[in-house]
């Protein structure tokens, strides 16, 4: 899942659209959490990659989601959620299921592993336009 993302990322990067991070960017020293909430604050659009994996990460529910919530409430930062895999945890937080997750196919939400048995550039490409869509929405913002 990380290397089709990081894939769109890129595409984005070498247009000049944006410059992305993650957590795998962390140099050995580093104090992991000082730098993850330093990008929180920083990051004009935070992508949530929603699946079970990512709701059983106490540091994702605890610290993450809530930034991410107060950012965009704030109007700091746009976030894109997007659903990889199925999962009732996402029931559990209201604020980010009550979000327009992508991707949206034929106008209906599908998880990207539900893509991925049709065509998995389908679901990655949805990806990709909503984020190019939020990137001219911050632009635009910016002046």
């Amino acid at each position: 899942m990380w290397d089709m993302l990081k894939m769109h990322l890129s595409i984005l990067k070498n247009e000049g659209k944006v410059d992305w991070w993650y957590d795998g960017k962390i140099r050995p020293g580093e104090r992991w959490d000082d730098v993850i909430r330093r990008q929180l604050q920083e990051a004009d659009i935070i992508v949530m990659v929603a699946s079970n994996e990512f709701f059983a990460s106490e540091y994702i529910t605890g610290l993450e989601i809530q930034e991410a919530q107060r950012r965009q409430e704030a109007g700091e930062a746009a976030v894109l959620p997007v659903l990889y895999k199925p999962t009732p945890a996402l029931e559990a937080h209201e604020w980010l299921s009550s979000l327009q997750m992508t991707p949206m196919i034929d106008r209906e939400l599908k998880s990207l592993r539900e893509i991925e048995a049709e065509t998995e550039d389908k679901g990655w490409n949805e990806v990709q336009t909503s984020l190019r869509k939020i990137i001219a929405d911050v632009v635009e913002g910016r002046g």
